[in-house]
């Protein structure tokens, strides 16, 4: 995980499975990599979903 300049952070993670076979995002078994956007500006988010090969599976607001 790292911190943004603009604030917020980012996190890249491995989607494996734990010792009892499940996976840690089971709701997207497709997808080996997962990358998690918290606390970000719009503008990131944006800049995020522009670049090749990533697609926005949940968003959460709180």
């Amino acid at each position: 995980m790292f911190d943004l300049p603009s604030g917020g952070e980012v996190s890249v993670e491995r989607n494996y499975e734990d010792e009892e076979g499940f996976l840690m995002e089971a709701d997207f078994p497709d997808f080996s990599t997962l990358v998690y956007l918290s606390d970000v500006e719009d503008s990131t988010v944006v800049a995020v979903s522009r670049l090749s090969g990533f697609v926005e599976l949940r968003r959460e607001e709180l």
